[in-house]
Formats: C-alpha cells, structure tokens, sequence
C-alpha cells in the first residue's frame, strides 16, 4: 500500500555509495539522488561515466531511481542556467532505472520574484522549463516552500492548474504547509490531483522561526497522514523521507541512525493503518 523512499538531500557530506548503502540497508524501496549543483552528485563535477556506476550500484542494492533534487533555477533564462537545467535532466534521465519518467523536484529558485507581483512571469519561466522537461521526457515537481512567498497550498494549486501544463506538478512536502500554519487535510486536498511526489520531515515556527525536525518528532500524526494520503488516493505515490540542512549539516548528525529512525516512524504508521 505506501513504499517508502530516502533522499540524499540528507547526506550531503557522504559518499554518494556509502549514502546508497544506508538507504539499502534501512529498508527503503526508493532512492532520491540529490543532484544540486553543492552536493557531490551534481552532473557538473560527477560525469557520465560516474552517472553509470552509481547506476549500477542502485541497481546491485534493487532500488528504485526514478526520483532526482535538482534545486532548479526556475527563473533565470541565461544560457549558463539553461545549461546547467540541461546537465541536470540528462543524468535525471541516465541514473532512471524505471520504466516511466524520472521526476525532477525543485523549488522556484534565487531568482524568482515576489509572488503578488510576480506570478505572471514565474507562470510563463515555469512553463518553459516545463516545455524543456517534456523535450527530455522529464515531469518537474515543484516544492512550495516556507519562509518564501511560494508557501502555501492555494498557491500551488493556482499555479499548477494556471499554467496547465503535463510535465509541471506539485512536490507535496507538508511540513512547508504545517510551519506555516495551513491544515493537513486541506492542504492534502488542493494538492491531490497535482502532486507527483511526497516528502516528509517535520517543524514548527517560533517567532517567524522556522525550525524543522524529523518526521515524528513534531506536529504532523502520521497516522492520520498516511490515512489521508490513503484517501486521497495518493498511497501509489513513494513517500520519500527528508532531513533539513538543519540537522544533516550539525557535527552531531548521524545519517545511518537518522535514516532508520525515519523508516522505523512510517513502518509503524503503516502496520496502524493497514
């Protein structure tokens, strides 16, 4: 009924085959590769030849690669930016070892202008970076995101359904939504018929704040989640664990050890509703 996913997004100071193993080893069925331009994984310094070994150490641990972080510069029309998206949707395209289109998550980027005034211009970049994923066979799943102006499901939802395209979804990552004080089922609702993909982690806000924290150890009841992800009929879709930068950059984190925590949190909500 739900399968599970981790993201290296988490692991940025790992290896990408140490990550692998991690995410092999704590049960996971899917792997998102985070191919950032920071992280050791991003196309500009981890080539072709490399993009095919990582290929087949996902394919010796049977995991599913369909899924890449790509942090997209949505808004920036300058032929360095289209090339790095280009780099981007190649290795989206040479580490997919699934038989339907890889996925591309990514928020709207540095360059985006504010919303109320800007919604226009953000529909129309959106819209061709659309037009570009389709060239490349790719969906593009963008991640409202708390603390920018791009943070809340009615948002989304305009901007999906605006710009009407078959390659641009919706990222639902709720803890963007819950931080910033929208209801779980309602956001679940305007996001449903446009999302792609699925991320969890958790948060709070303390005095315009944001401070986020692991799936569990927050606001969101998971069980209630996975129920309504269930009623929505979005339980076909992997739910893919996240860590924020805020915990996988301490000295302290322990990636292994958050990796299990995270799958032994959904694996319990999963045995309470099913």
């Amino acid at each position: 009924m739900f399968e599970f996913g981790f993201s290296t997004y988490a692991m940025k100071k790992l290896d990408p085959y140490s990550a692998l193993k991690i995410i092999s080893e704590s049960n996971y069925k899917y792997v998102e590769i985070c191919i950032a331009d920071d992280w050791p994984t991003a196309p500009s310094k981890f080539g072709k030849k490399k993009q095919l070994e990582l290929l087949r150490v996902i394919n010796d641990y049977d995991l599913i690669s369909k899924h890449t972080f790509g942090f997209l510069d949505i808004c920036d029309n300058s032929k360095n930016n289209l090339d790095k998206i280009k780099m981007k949707f190649d290795m989206a395209n040479e580490i997919n070892n699934s038989s339907t289109s890889p996925i591309i998550t990514t928020t709207l980027g540095k360059s985006a202008p504010s919303w109320e005034t800007g919604k226009t211009l953000i529909s129309q970049s959106l819209s061709n970076i659309g037009d570009l994923a389709s060239e490349y066979g790719l969906v593009l799943a963008v991640e409202p995101h708390a603390g920018t102006d791009f943070e809340s499901p009615e948002k989304a939802n305009w901007l999906i359904n605006n710009i009407n395209h078959g390659n641009i979804t919706i990222d639902l990552d709720l803890s963007h939504f819950i931080v910033e004080g929208y209801d779980m089922e309602k956001s679940i609702a305007l996001c449903a018929e446009i999302a792609s993909v699925i991320h969890i982690k958790d948060g709070y806000k303390v005095d315009d704040e944001i401070h986020y924290c692991l799936t569990g150890d927050g606001q969101i009841d998971v069980d209630r989640y996975l129920s309504l992800i269930k009623s929505y009929k979005l339980n076909n879709l992997p739910i893919f664990s996240e860590v924020s930068q805020q915990q996988s950059l301490l000295d302290i984190y322990e990636p292994e050890i958050v990796a299990r925590y995270c799958y032994k949190i959904l694996e319990q909500s999963r045995k309470n509703i099913t």
